[in-house]
């Protein structure tokens, strides 16, 4: 798996590729436990081709961090059926802002 963090329109983006498991986890937990947001944070999964509960556990956690701070929100963009699918089934669809594109992500309010 591979893990980058940009700058985006304001955002935090952070570029995810390969798959989120328990193994990789990890590393995005890292990740995004070193963001200081002064806006958003954008978890881009549009290049993630497979995710379990130890990716999601992670996401959920960053989410928890981010709400401590000043209007600052977890936004995932996800264009894959499969990662979309995972998503609704666990009911996470209704937790987290999804967006289908990176633009859509960082341009939101």
């Amino acid at each position: 798996m591979d893990v980058e963090v940009t700058e985006a329109s304001g955002s935090t983006v952070v570029r995810v590729r390969g798959e989120l498991d328990l193994a990789t986890a990890p590393q995005l937990d890292e990740a995004l436990g070193g963001i200081d947001p002064g806006g958003h944070v954008v978890v881009d999964l549009s290049e993630v081709g497979f995710l379990d509960s130890s990716g999601l556990a992670v996401l959920l956690q960053a989410r928890q961090r981010l709400g401590a701070a000043d209007g600052a929100e977890l936004r995932l963009v996800v264009s894959r059926p499969s990662i979309l699918r995972v998503l609704e089934v666990t009911g996470l669809m209704a937790v987290f802002p999804v967006f289908d594109t990176l633009g859509d992500a960082t341009e939101a309010p």
